[in-house]
């Protein structure tokens, strides 16, 4: 391992917002408004028409709110029996950002 790598490792284990679910060379996009607390996320499901989730659920990182949607998509893939091609989860942080779209139907 080369001095280059061994300083990038040690920059990732000192930065106070870095999601390890993410590309090693960059920070983590999504951070709370309290340094490092959890995030609200809103799980909006989209198809012909937008239901919005006005409870949401709180994460530490953003990865764990993509990991979410995709367990939702799954289960509702379980329970729809058409295929409904624009049928989707759409992850929205506490900061009205829009940071994923699972499509249920893939």
């Amino acid at each position: 391992m080369g001095a280059a790598t061994k300083q990038i490792g040690a920059d990732i284990r000192t930065c106070r917002f870095f999601d390890p679910n993410q590309n090693p060379r960059r920070d983590a996009l999504y951070e709370s408004r309290t340094q490092g607390g959890p995030m609200r996320f809103f799980f909006n499901v989209q198809d012909r028409l937008q239901i919005e989730d006005e409870v949401g659920r709180e994460f530490s990182r953003a990865s764990e709110a993509v990991a979410f949607a995709r367990h939702l998509a799954a289960d509702i893939r379980c329970l729809e029996t058409a295929v409904r091609p624009t049928l989707a989860i759409e992850v929205v942080a506490e900061t009205a950002e829009r940071i994923h779209r699972e499509p249920v139907f893939a």
